[in-house]
């Protein structure tokens, strides 16, 4: 990993350059540099969202901040507002 000389941050590969996400920072990529990611899903948890009802709350999972309880606001169209952001969505 490679890191912009004047922000400090992790320089991505872009095409043919290493680009800082940060500041714009570009350079040439070399051509023995060997790009590859690597995974690990060992502290991976599973969300079981089912609608089920929690006092004036339902176990919806919000798709902006990934905050389980959320408050319907109709729940015939689907609409509910996330307790955590405010955030308010569809489930249908």
């Amino acid at each position: 990993m490679r890191f912009c000389p004047k922000c400090g941050s992790a320089l991505t590969p872009r095409g043919k350059e290493l680009v800082c996400r940060k500041c714009g920072y570009r350079t040439e990529l070399d051509e023995n540099l060997v790009l590859s990611e690597s995974f690990d899903h060992s502290r991976d948890k599973t969300v079981v969202a089912d609608g089920k009802r929690y006092g004036s709350s339902a176990a919806v999972l919000c798709p902006k901040c990934g905050y389980l309880l959320a408050q319907p606001i109709n729940p015939r169209k689907g609409l509910y507002r996330c307790r955590a952001c405010g955030y308010v969505f569809s489930v249908r």
